[in-house]
């Protein structure tokens, strides 16, 4: 509703950093050895890095449009250690991700995503650049993700103090982790019941999908690609 209205202008640039603990750390819980292997397909780049995918599909898609290419960069060390046992395991999923792409708009896009050993993140900053202005967005409590986190919000004009925004009750939010997702859900039953589209939807994971396909191939051929 920000971007709509023109709080920041035209956007020039969209930024992520984040935590994905504990995903992509170089030790590892017990109940997690699995997701060292790719093809079981619970790591750093599947879960956070499509969850953030989807987040920022929602948030900036509608006025940029989709990422329409994309390079990266992805850690993946050989060995991690199993907590409690010591234990060494093979590694072949990512610990620490990176990629700039370009929206049809034009925009610059990067998303930087870092694993650890923490039991949860330790936070995520979101910053939406425009010609008059930024939105810069982070969680209000720690140890949420960018999906399902109580956003704080903070508007920096161009010209002027930074500002602390309110977000409308009717966004959902303020109950923390279960109140957003129980919105999410009920969002979509109500799309379901007045046979309207529902957001996010099937192509929206289709475009999820996508790019985080080309994020691998890029990382594995150094090359850009189009998702």
């Amino acid at each position: 509703d920000q971007l709509a209205a023109g709080r920041i202008g035209t956007v020039e640039a969209v930024g992520f950093v984040g935590s994905g603990d504990p995903h992509g750390g170089s030790r590892v819980a017990p109940f997690l050895t699995d997701s060292l292997a790719a093809e079981v397909g619970n790591n750093l780049l599947t879960i956070m890095g499509g969850h953030t995918l989807a987040a920022l599909d929602r948030v900036v898609g509608p006025a940029l449009g989709p990422l329409t290419d994309v390079s990266s960069v992805i850690a993946r060390p050989g060995k991690v250690t199993v907590i409690g046992s010591g234990e060494e395991l093979a590694n072949g999923v990512a610990t620490h991700l990176a990629f700039v792409g370009r929206y049809a708009s034009g925009a610059v896009g990067s998303v930087s995503l870092h694993g650890g050993n923490r039991p949860g993140p330790a936070g995520f900053e979101l910053r939406i650049t425009g010609s008059d202005g930024a939105l810069i967005v982070t969680p209000r409590a720690p140890g949420e993700y960018i999906n399902w986190a109580d956003w704080r919000v903070r508007l920096a004009p161009a010209s002027g103090e930074v500002e602390d925004l309110a977000v409308p009750a009717s966004y959902g939010t303020g109950g923390g982790v279960s109140a957003n997702l129980t919105h999410l859900y009920r969002d979509l039953a109500a799309a379901i019941t007045e046979g309207r589209p529902a957001t996010p939807d099937f192509h929206t994971a289709v475009r999820v999908q996508r790019i985080l396909a080309a994020v691998e191939r890029s990382a594995d051929t150094g090359t850009r690609q189009v998702p």
